[in-house]
């Protein structure tokens, strides 16, 4: 078996492994959208200016040390009449490398920045490595 197959079955086995150790609410593999309650200061204006102008998405490693990864700008979406915000994030997860994740939602205004409990864990799978290069035979 070669070096790069025996990588890529390592790679599974952890990913599996991972997987089964989490609840079964809990594993998303690749998310596309994320969903969460607008804040209650959504729509508030003081004076002429709004309490949110936006919002963004942490996304933080779940190994040691917990590091931000990646965040993304929303900008200040609509809520639907139950006062939830979706927004696409597939091609914000699409650049994160394989691994588990955790997201946090902020919302930044003029006074500062208020941030959401992290949601469950999920897990981004990446391209997997290729297999080795073919050797052709003739009879």
């Amino acid at each position: 078996m070669s070096a790069v197959s025996l990588r890529a079955r390592a790679m599974w086995i952890g990913v599996v492994g991972l997987l089964g150790a989490w609840p079964a609410a809990a594993q998303v593999v690749n998310p596309t959208t994320a969903v969460f309650t607008a804040s209650s200061d959504h729509a508030m204006v003081v004076n002429g200016v709004a309490v949110v102008e936006s919002y963004q998405l942490d996304l933080v490693t779940t190994a040691a040390g917990g590091a931000l990864t990646l965040t993304v700008s929303l900008g200040k979406p609509v809520p639907s009449p139950t006062n939830e915000i979706t927004v696409d994030i597939s091609p914000s997860v699409a650049k994160l490398a394989t691994g588990a994740y955790v997201a946090t939602v902020v919302a930044v205004g003029p006074g500062g920045a208020g941030r959401s409990a992290p949601s469950d864990p999920f897990f981004r799978l990446g391209t997997p490595a290729p297999p080795g290069r073919p050797s052709l035979k003739s009879p």
